[in-house]
């Protein structure tokens, strides 16, 4: 039995890089806009890739397209995320749903 595929370990390590540097507080609206931004390379590859190869008659140019995207997001996941360790989010009260609202000062 295989030990499964670089690409479902990428994404192992895309979700856990993720959840660490959202920390426990983000970790799932982290995830959630990971996921969104997932599906919305999967909407929009494909129809690029359509007009690209519908432009120029050859994949190559939609191939060129598809590893320069790659490649840019390599380089920016280097630039951007300088250190894997959780971010420092501010202090924010959340109301608890089902509980009254605290008394604002001053009213």
């Amino acid at each position: 039995m295989g030990r499964g595929s670089d690409l479902e370990e990428g994404a192992i390590a895309i979700f856990s890089v993720g959840a660490t540097l959202a920390g426990p507080r983000a970790a799932g609206r982290w995830a959630g806009a990971q996921n969104l931004a997932g599906q919305l390379a999967g909407i929009c590859a494909p129809a690029a890739t359509g007009f690209i190869v519908d432009g120029t008659g050859s994949f190559s140019a939609a191939f060129a397209v598809a590893s320069g995207s790659a490649v840019l997001a390599m380089v920016a996941w280097g630039i951007v995320i300088r250190q894997v360790a959780p971010v420092t989010w501010p202090e924010v009260q959340m109301p608890v749903p089902g509980t009254p609202a605290p008394a604002q000062a001053g009213a």
